[in-house]
């Protein structure tokens, strides 16, 4: 049966490594799962303090790997962490070193920084959830929504939250005229009616119905957007007001309403944390998420 086995953060700095740590520590030990870090320095993109290279004027892109090892294993361990937590220091090429790390890992989480290049090209190619920390804190997540349409696969965004975060509140957003319809769907994931066509009030109606049986089915509160931007507009001006701290987002074809080009916007857009999430619809009912949640009912039984 799957669980949870491996939470994997990824380091690019030292500027927000506290809080990549301390999330990533958190779902360790709720989930009592390893912690591996994984730092990579990117020497296009970042210059690391003098007293991590070596000290006879080496080539610079020369990194002192022993010395990062040494400060990252002092961060982790100030923040309350068992000691013997593996480390691993590359240079450059953070997506390829990540997706070759992990190529084999079923049952683990990746907790990185925000860094717009890196975090896409990930979240492009990783078969894992992958939780983006775009709000440099060390505190736990206390409201989390999700972003739903009416797919499998979005429902299983919504029981990868319930499981991860049982004790936290997890409401779902709907926009009304993004519609799972097979065949009718623009580029972006949304209905294709036509240029000047707008939604009738019967199919309002029936997505209203849906989002509430859906609200149901999930014990999970939720809001109805019926704004008159564009969708996904709506969506991050309503989690920005709504005080949400972190979102779950369903990404790829695995969920018809967030296609890469609308996950992206959100993950541009949106100034708190992100998991981002594909699951593959054909394997829904053996999911990660699915057997986490029949995990945690056994152990209450």
């Amino acid at each position: 049966m799957k669980e949870i086995k491996k939470i994997i953060a990824v380091l690019n700095d030292f500027e927000t490594a506290d809080a990549v740590l301390s999330k990533a520590l958190i779902l360790s030990k709720e989930q009592d799962a390893l912690l591996e870090i994984i730092f990579v320095h990117e020497e296009s993109f970042f210059k690391l303090p003098d007293f991590f290279r070596f000290k006879e004027s080496p080539p610079e892109e020369i990194v002192d790997k022993e010395k990062i090892r040494e400060e990252v294993a002092d961060k982790i361990a100030a923040l309350g962490a068992k000691e013997g937590c593996p480390v691993l220091v590359f240079i450059d090429d953070t997506a390829d070193r990540v997706l070759l790390q992990t190529k084999d890992e079923k049952e683990a989480i990746i907790v990185m920084s925000y860094h717009e290049k890196i975090a896409k090209d990930l979240i492009k190619k990783s078969h894992l959830p992958v939780l983006i920390i775009k709000n440099n804190t060390i505190d736990d997540y206390e409201k989390i929504v999700v972003p739903v349409d009416f797919s499998p696969a979005s429902k299983e965004s919504i029981v990868l939250a319930k499981a991860l975060f049982q004790t936290k509140e997890i409401e779902l957003v709907h926009d009304y005229r993004a519609l799972y319809m097979e065949g009718f769907m623009d580029s972006e994931g949304f209905a294709e009616l036509g240029a000047a066509v707008e939604l009738t009030d019967i199919e309002k109606k029936a997505a209203e119905d849906n989002f509430e049986a859906l609200l149901q089915e999930m014990q999970c509160k939720g809001y109805f957007i019926t704004e008159k931007t564009s969708p996904k507009e709506d969506l991050s001006d309503f989690i920005q007001r709504n005080g949400n701290d972190l979102a779950v987002i369903g990404s790829n074809n695995a969920n018809k309403l967030f296609f890469d080009s609308v996950s992206f916007d959100l993950l541009e857009t949106l100034l708190i944390d992100l998991l981002i999430y594909a699951p593959q619809p054909e394997k829904l009912e053996t999911s990660l998420a699915q057997d986490m949640l029949i995990k945690k009912k056994e152990k209450l039984c």
